[in-house]
C-alpha cells in the first residue's frame, strides 16, 4: 500500500503521507523520505500574507460595526453635494457658543467643557470634514453636483485641508442646521491651536455673525516665518508619527497594537480615569480608521497653506476691531519640548498687533489635556466672554 502511494518531488525524492514516515524503513542511498504536503501547510511568506489578509478583513468588519455602535449624540447635516458633517447642539440662549477642536481632534475633546456651558447658553460642537464621523470633502465637487453651476466651480477652487475650505464648510453647516438663521444670530467662536485660525478667518468673512472669539493656545500665522525649528518639528516629527499610524491602519495593525497594549488610545493616565468608556472606545475606533487618519495628515500637511491664507486675508482686510478677542495661554509647559513651546508662545505676542480688543488669560499648569483636566478654568473664561457680550447688548 505504501509503495502505491509513493510520489516523487522535483528532485526525485519519494514523497509520502506524514503518518507513514515514522514506520518506513531507511530511505535508499542518496535519497530521503519527504512529507506529503497538505493544504494547510504553507511557506512562511504565504502564512504571513494570510495573517495580514485575516487582520484586514476583521478590522474592516469591526469598523463597520463600531461606526454604528459608537456614533455620538448628534446629527449628520448635508452641507451640499452629499457631503455630511457631524454636529451636536445642546442648551438654549445667546450667544451661541461654537466649540472647534484642535488639529486632528474630534468634538469628543470638549466632553468635559460642554456640560458646564450648556446650562447658560446654546452650545454646539462639530467635526471638521473627514474627522470623527464627518464625511471627507470632495476634491472635485462638480463630479457630484447635479448641476455645474458657479457655486460648484467656486468650491473646487478651495483646497481640502486648508482654512478657507474649512470656513466654507462651517458656514454651510451653521446655516443648513439653522444654528445661524439670519445675520443677527451671534456666535462666540471658541478654538484651540489650529482651529483658532478657523475662528479668526470666519470672523474676517462673516463679521456680522460673530459676537466674539476665545482662542485657546492659538497657532499664529507667523510661526513658520524664518523659523526652521518649528517647521522641521511640524513636518518631520508630527506628520511622520501620524503617517505611521495611517499606514498601519490600512492593514489593521493598529487594532492588534491596541489590543496588546502596545499603543494606547489616550496616553495621559489622569484623563483615562475621568473620561467615559465610550470616549475611549471612539478613540480606539478612530485610530483604526484610515479615513480619519488621512484627514489628520491632510490638515497637518496643509498647515503652511492655511497660515499663508490667514496672512493674505489680513493684508486685504484688517480684522474687525469691534469683535472682542480672548486669548488663553498656558503658563507652564512640558520641559521636554521647552524650546519648541517657547517659540510658540513668543509668536502669540504678535496677536496684540492684530487684535486691539485682546484680553489675555493664563491657566497655570495647563497643557494640551486642559480640556479634560481643567474644564472649569476653560469654561469660566468662555462664560466671561458670554456675560460681557450680554452686558454690552443690554446697554445698547
Amino acid at each position: 500500500m505504501a509503495a502505491n502511494r509513493k510520489r516523487k518531488d522535483n528532485k526525485g525524492s519519494p514523497q509520502l503521507p506524514r503518518k507513514e514516515i515514522e514506520d518506513l524503513p531507511p530511505a535508499p542511498a542518496g535519497k530521503k523520505w519527504v512529507k506529503k504536503r497538505r493544504w494547510w501547510n504553507c511557506t512562511p511568506v504565504k502564512c504571513f500574507l494570510l495573517i495580514l489578509v485575516a487582520i484586514f478583513v476583521l478590522n474592516f468588519a469591526s469598523l463597520k460595526r463600531e461606526e454604528k455602535a459608537l456614533f455620538p449624540q448628534g446629527e449628520l447635516y448635508d452641507i451640499g453635494w452629499g457631503q455630511k458633517l457631524f454636529m451636536r447642539c445642546t442648551g438654549k440662549g445667546t450667544p451661541v457658543v461654537l466649540l472647534d477642536s484642535p488639529i486632528g481632534e474630534t468634538s469628543d475633546i470638549w466632553t468635559m467643557v460642554e456640560p458646564l456651558l450648556n446650562k447658560h447658553t446654546k452650545v454646539c460642537v462639530y467635526d471638521r470634514a473627514g474627522l470623527g464621523f464627518s464625511h471627507r470633502g470632495y476634491r472635485n465637487t462638480t463630479e457630484y453636483a447635479q448641476d455645474y453651476g458657479k457655486e460648484a466651480k467656486r468650491r473646487d477652487t478651495l483646497t481640502l485641508g486648508t482654512v478657507e475650505r474649512m470656513v466654507d464648510d462651517l458656514h454651510r453647516l451653521l446655516h443648513v442646521s439653522s444654528v445661524v438663521s439670519d445675520s443677527n444670530t451671534p456666535l462666540l467662536l471658541v478654538g484651540m491651536d489650529f482651529s483658532t485660525l478657523i475662528s479668526r478667518f470666519y470672523a474676517q468673512f462673516y463679521e456680522n455673525e460673530v459676537a466674539g472669539l476665545v482662542l485657546i493656545d492659538p497657532l499664529v500665522e507667523t510661526l513658520f516665518d524664518n523659523n526652521s525649528t518649528w517647521s522641521q518639528y511640524w513636518y518631520n516629527e508630527v506628520i511622520s508619527h501620524v503617517r505611521v499610524l495611517y499606514l498601519s491602519s490600512l492593514i489593521g495593525i493598529n487594532r492588534i497594537a491596541l489590543l496588546t497594549g502596545y499603543i494606547k488610545p489616550i496616553e495621559n493616565k489622569k484623563v483615562v480615569k475621568i473620561v467615559s468608556e465610550n470616549i475611549v472606545n471612539r478613540r480606539k475606533y478612530l485610530m483604526c480608521n484610515s479615513v480619519h487618519l488621512s484627514s489628520v495628515i491632510e490638515e497637518i500637511a496643509m498647515t503652511n497653506d492655511s497660515l499663508a491664507q490667514v496672512k493674505t486675508v489680513l493684508k486685504v482686510k484688517p480684522f474687525p476691531q469691534d469683535i472682542p478677542v480672548a486669548v488663553v495661554k498656558y503658563k507652564d509647559f512640558d520641559k521636554s519640548a521647552e524650546d519648541i513651546k517657547k517659540l510658540w508662545n513668543t509668536e502669540q505676542e504678535g496677536l496684540k498687533r492684530v487684535h486691539s480688543q485682546l484680553k489675555e488669560y493664563f491657566i497655570p499648569g495647563a497643557d494640551f489635556n486642559s480640556m479634560y483636566l481643567h474644564p472649569q478654568a476653560i469654561a469660566s473664561i468662555i462664560l466671561k466672554s458670554i456675560n460681557q457680550w450680554r452686558e454690552d447688548n443690554v446697554k445698547q
